[in-house]
């Protein structure tokens, strides 16, 4: 098993442990850090985001766009991406109170395995843009679901299109 692999199911085994409250917090402090969250974030999490920033996300949303496309196995962000990310790492530096998670996604095709490595790849890709663009690196985290969290559930092509993104997603207020 490779380090990247262990050290993800070592994050995980403590997260799920701190979540039910099986362990103690130190246990998961012990582990190594890295600016990265693996698996699904509590919904609790989610509920005080939304609570917090909602008519900012409206305008997120509205001004600058939410998410990126990807072609077919690749991390490469054509024009239309870095317009997109321009457009929300402007927005990112004149509401500078606000932190963000950057999600990737992919497809069906390939091995689980794969394709966690892909939205790996196409999240740390967005993260590096918008970091190049003036958003402090401070503020951004990242997470990657593979093809655990579809946009789309049909087989075809253009759900498939729509599978393979990167979410930029305004998670809190500093």
């Amino acid at each position: 098993m490779d380090d990247t692999r262990r050290d993800f199911l070592l994050r995980f085994a403590a997260t799920a442990l701190a979540v039910t409250g099986a362990a103690s917090r130190s246990a998961a402090e012990d582990l190594p850090a890295h600016n990265a969250v693996y698996g699904v974030p509590p919904i609790a999490i989610e509920a005080r985001t939304i609570v917090r920033i909602e008519g900012a996300i409206e305008n997120f949303i509205t001004d600058a766009g939410d998410r990126v496309f990807f072609g077919v196995n690749t991390v490469f962000l054509d024009d239309p991406a870095k317009a997109i990310l321009i457009k929300q790492a402007e927005w990112l530096k004149q509401y500078d109170t606000y932190t963000l998670m950057v999600e990737g996604h992919a497809d069906d095709p390939g091995t689980r395995e794969d394709n966690l490595d892909l939205s790996m790849d196409r999240a740390a890709a967005i993260k590096a843009f918008l970091i190049a663009n003036g958003v402090a690196s401070t503020r951004i985290k990242s997470i990657f679901y593979g093809r655990e969290r579809r946009a789309v559930e049909d087989g075809s092509d253009s759900a498939k299109a729509q599978n393979r993104r990167g979410v930029t997603v305004l998670d809190r207020i500093r």
